[in-house]
């Protein structure tokens, strides 16, 4: 027998040896997949303890925040002064006629605000918490005669329970004792708002801001009411019914201590306020922007003035719950 050899090509691709190779190579798309896989659950568990951590830290700096602020006192919004006159007002209800008690809220003619702030630190643990002394003037005039216009008969009027109201959200912050200069009458104000059945949800917008950078510049929430705390001050029948168709003139003096925010409602036919603060962050919100300003390293300085075409009622406005 004669063997014949076959030449072997070793170049040609299906005449090569089988060659395994190594699991390393088979697989190392999936073994990457999986190493970033096990390294993204490592990174989670540090975020999440970083987070959390943040989330404390929040926690304990709002705690701080409040506890400061029930002390000292918490965000400002001032409305008024109004004079509230209660009155009668006859209905007819199959055939038999009613007397129904209800308040008018007159507002002011005029209304100028004038008011200085200085900012302060308060600090608990590692947290600061920037608080406010300010003191403000109000003063402006009544138009007794904008009564003519409601069409209630003067013997429906009950001048002689009128009484002046002021709305501060925060009696806390109210350092000396306010008095009223209207005329040539000088009145102590008292604390709370004792008039029936007025309507106290936010009917008027509050428009006028002051507040610390990192706050929104939006109005804040006010429905617990502009009127659910304040002050009042019986007023003198015969000095109304004496000036039924001229103006008297007012001035009030507040001392009043805040944090966060100061707001204004501009409840008068023409408003103006001015705001003068050693805080040189501020920011301006509200529905109003001030009319001009100016912010310096050392504070601002700026100024408001809104009209009766700005605002959507009128100088006298029917404040009874039943109607409102």
């Amino acid at each position: 027998w004669q063997i014949m050899e076959t030449p072997v090509d070793y170049n040609a691709p299906s005449q090569l040896p089988h060659k395994k190779r190594p699991i390393k190579e088979r697989y190392s798309t999936t073994i990457k997949v999986s190493i970033v896989g096990i390294l993204t659950l490592l990174l989670l568990i540090p975020i999440s303890m970083i987070t959390s951590l943040i989330y404390e830290r929040m926690e304990t700096k709002r705690s701080a925040v409040s506890e400061i602020t029930s002390k000292w006192s918490g965000e400002q919004i001032l409305t008024g002064p109004c004079i509230v006159i209660p009155y009668v007002q006859e209905l007819v209800q199959k055939d038999r006629q009613e007397l129904v008690r209800k308040n008018l809220l007159l507002l002011p003619e005029d209304l100028n605000v004038i008011a200085d702030a200085k900012a302060e630190k308060r600090k608990r643990a590692i947290y600061e918490v920037t608080v406010y002394r300010s003191d403000i003037i109000f003063s402006g005039r009544f138009n007794m005669s904008e009564l003519a216009k409601t069409g209630i008969k003067p013997e429906h009027m009950y001048l002689d329970e009128a009484r002046m109201i002021m709305g501060i959200s925060d009696l806390k912050g109210i350092r000396e004792g306010v008095v009223l200069q209207l005329g040539d009458d000088e009145l102590n104000f008292e604390s709370g708002i004792p008039i029936e059945n007025l309507y106290t949800e936010a009917t008027l917008p509050t428009d006028i801001y002051y507040t610390e950078r990192n706050k929104p510049t939006t109005a804040p929430s006010v429905s617990t009411g502009i009127f659910g705390a304040g002050l009042n001050v019986k007023l003198d029948s015969t000095a109304l019914m004496g000036a039924s168709q001229n103006a008297i003139p007012f001035t009030i003096k507040l001392h009043l201590n805040g944090s966060e925010g100061f707001f204004i409602t501009p409840i008068g036919k023409t408003t103006t306020a001015e705001l003068k603060s050693d805080w040189a962050t501020p920011s301006f919100g509200g529905g109003f922007l001030p009319t001009s300003h100016d912010v310096t390293k050392e504070g601002f300085t700026a100024q408001w003035k809104v009209i009766d075409l700005n605002r959507s009622f009128g100088q006298t406005i029917n404040a009874d719950n039943s109607t409102a």
